[in-house]
């Protein structure tokens, strides 16, 4: 897939030609001393003194036909060996590093794995009507909601399903990106419970009953100077909902007192306060549903269960 078969200078002149195994160690080389190209097998880069594949993840040996770490995935294929490349059968499959992007239904159904680069996690759109979700909300808080058809996200399960499916071959782009949402990997989530001191009970006391901010960097980390938490705690009863400093992520309390709560889902001014083009995530602490919003309303729900498949 993408292997530097022919290279020409601009005249069209072959000044390299270059010929593999199947698990791409070169198995015939031809050079007329003109540029030649260090990207090889799968368009990786060749490194000359060890001979080895760098794939961004990991280092393939082609000479021995296995990876020189294991595979991330190991746990879905107890049946192999975590070192193998393309599970034996490099003509038919490829892997472009071992990881793979998982999607989800708005219900926490995981839907299925698609090999990828990246590692991100996926929901479908909501098909939630704004009245569905904020069913009991102060007007003065309730947001609103932008979901899809429920034929479409069906569609993104049934194309989910086809392409997971095909042994591992690289689909990824045959999903729809317009009907789908990228969420908080688990990682991500893990470093945010730890810093959430909402335990998810209710009652008064104080610490469910304050919200909490942070941002992640581009490494998939909590950055520590972004924390922040609400100086005191609210009063479900009194205040429609507590402000805390404009961060990328956020909670909703799980307090409640007299039969009174927060609501979980983004407010108004969460939508109102978002830059076009962003995504914002609340977590909702009470409902145990993480809510994806954009400058234009909700366009994900989904369960923090997810996060222990």
């Amino acid at each position: 897939l993408g292997s530097t078969s022919l290279v020409t200078n601009s005249y069209g002149e072959i000044t390299q030609n270059i010929s593999y195994i199947p698990y791409g160690e070169i198995f015939v080389e031809e050079t007329s001393g003109g540029w030649q190209s260090p990207y090889y097998f799968n368009a990786k880069e060749l490194d000359e003194e060890t001979g080895l594949y760098y794939y961004g993840a990991r280092y393939l040996d082609p000479t021995r036909a296995r990876w020189l770490s294991a595979d991330p995935m190991l746990e879905k294929y107890m049946g192999m060996s975590p070192y193998n490349y393309c599970a034996g059968n490099p003509v038919r499959l490829v892997d472009p590093d071992g990881r793979a992007d998982v999607y989800f239904e708005e219900d926490g159904s995981k839907i299925g794995e698609v090999k990828s680069e990246t590692d991100n996690y996926y929901v479908t759109k909501t098909v939630k009507t704004t009245d569905e979700l904020y069913e009991k909300s102060n007007p003065d808080t309730k947001g609103y909601t932008t979901p899809i058809k429920e034929s479409d996200a069906l569609r993104v399960k049934v194309i989910v399903n086809s392409v997971s499916h095909e042994d591992g071959v690289f689909k990824k782009s045959e999903i729809p990106a317009h009907l789908v949402v990228k969420i908080p990997t688990p990682k991500e989530a893990e470093d945010a419970f730890h810093f959430i001191m909402d335990d998810g009970t209710g009652g008064t006391k104080a610490e469910n009953n304050k919200e909490y901010g942070w941002n992640f960097n581009s490494q998939k980390e909590i950055m520590e100077d972004s924390k922040v938490i609400s100086p005191k705690a609210g009063d479900p009863t009194k205040d429609s909902y507590i402000p805390v400093s404009f961060k990328m992520n956020h909670t909703h309390p799980s307090g409640t007192k007299k039969g009174s709560s927060w609501q979980q889902a983004p407010s108004k001014q969460d939508i109102e306060n978002t830059p076009e083009g962003w995504n914002r995530n609340v977590w909702g602490m009470g409902s145990r549903l993480l809510y994806i919003n954009d400058d234009k309303g909700v366009k994900a729900t989904v369960p923090f269960s997810i996060y222990n498949q």
